[in-house]
């Protein structure tokens, strides 16, 4: 016949049961935390080039969407009456697309401010003009592209 324990001995016996269970998943928590930080430590380089990589595509991306706008800002004629708010319009958008990738390093300071002349139309706009601005913009972000990779490859 099985005999059944008392309830404070299956109280017992269940505490004694779940302190084992909890030092086991806190052993193995600290297991696993010492195998990850001896995984960064030894992979150091390559987690950085991970983000090193990430961080390149995400700029490539943005890149990739303001020669998308310029393209178009390209096709456009400015002799054409009806396409002059289109152009001002896609003007207004590449300042926008261009602001956050302003800095003194990178040489696009000198055209974001020619780009804000002409959207606030300080500045006649000219097929001449709009063709020097994404010229000089498509020469900058070639460069910005260039330095990029040249970084990760470093």
């Amino acid at each position: 016949m099985i005999e059944i324990p008392p309830p404070r001995e299956a109280e017992n016996m269940f505490d004694a049961l779940s302190k084992a269970l909890q030092f086991c998943a806190d052993l193995l928590t600290v297991i696993l935390g010492v195998a990850a930080l001896v995984g960064l430590i030894c992979h150091r380089k390559k987690i950085s080039l991970l983000f090193s990589v990430i961080t390149n595509n995400f700029l490539s991306e943005r890149l990739r969407r303001i020669r998308d706008t310029l393209s178009k800002l390209e096709s456009s004629n400015f002799e054409n009456k009806e396409e002059r708010k289109e152009i001002r319009a896609l003007f207004g958008q590449v300042c926008g697309q261009v602001k956050p990738l302003v800095n003194d390093s990178n040489g696009l300071t000198e055209i974001y401010a020619e780009i804000e002349q002409i959207v606030r139309k300080e500045v006649a706009l000219s097929e001449t003009v709009k063709r020097k601005v994404v010229s000089e913009l498509n020469g900058r972000l070639d460069g910005i592209s260039l330095d990029q990779t040249t970084k990760i490859l470093d």
